[in-house]
């Protein structure tokens, strides 16, 4: 993966990591043990990586180790963690206003990427997060995005408006995204998730904006359900 340009997860989630090479048996164990005591450790966090996991290949008659998963959907204490996950990165409301062009946007404050928008923290991951979390109340185990949210949907778990506006912000970001990133690798740059706003056109910017807008408010509406009785 290094050599066609992706770099090692920061956090430690790659294959060179006991955790993420184990045997069947153990896969198995691990998530038991996360569904069975989702507080400890970062087990809610192994658990969201597994929900996004897939088989690849598999020798014999191995027993899928993800299976393990669909102890969840009966496992209130896990999903309205999941829930807390899902609403924890809050996309950018509150707008700064740029001297040139004189449009108002999000950017990040500090750092070596101050003035730029950081597409995937504030876009993509909590739309992720939320279609997780609404397949896993709706009883499907999917990988992607799209389909989770129209299970969602379809299940009643959130009004299909809300599905439609998660998926075509979702749609958006990653083709900003995408644009960004190309024009990087064109031009001999290492590509990372950072956009300058000021070089959005004034149409990408406001859909971008009423994007996130849309997403905090399913956001909002699902943020009732943390008081509901376990």
């Amino acid at each position: 993966m290094a050599a066609c340009g992706f770099s090692a997860d920061s956090h430690g989630a790659n294959p060179g990591q006991a955790l993420f090479n184990s045997s069947a048996g153990s896969w198995r164990l691990s998530i038991r043990d996360a569904v069975n005591d989702p507080e400890q450790g970062r087990a809610l966090v192994f658990l969201s990586l597994m929900f996004d996991g897939r088989l690849v290949h598999g020798i014999g008659e191995v027993r899928n180790p993800l299976e393990e998963l669909r102890q969840v959907w009966h496992h209130r204490t896990v999903l309205r963690l999941m829930l807390r996950l899902a609403l924890s990165r809050r996309p950018p409301t509150g707008f700064q206003r740029l001297r040139d062009p004189p449009r108002e946007f999000v950017v990040e404050h500090s750092g070596e990427h101050q003035g730029r928008l950081n597409i995937k923290q504030h876009g993509l991951i909590p739309i992720e997060a939320i279609a997780r979390y609404v397949s896993l109340r709706a009883h499907v185990h999917t990988l992607s995005t799209k389909v989770r949210l129209d299970a969602a949907a379809t299940a009643g778990v959130i009004p299909a408006k809300n599905a439609l506006a998660l998926t075509e912000a979702h749609d958006l970001f990653w083709e900003l995204r995408l644009e960004h990133q190309v024009g990087q690798l064109s031009r001999g740059e290492d590509p990372d998730d950072y956009i300058d706003v000021k070089t959005m056109d004034p149409a990408n910017r406001r859909h971008t904006r009423d994007a996130f807008r849309a997403v905090s408010a399913v956001q909002r509406s699902l943020r009732g359900e943390l008081s509901l009785p376990p």
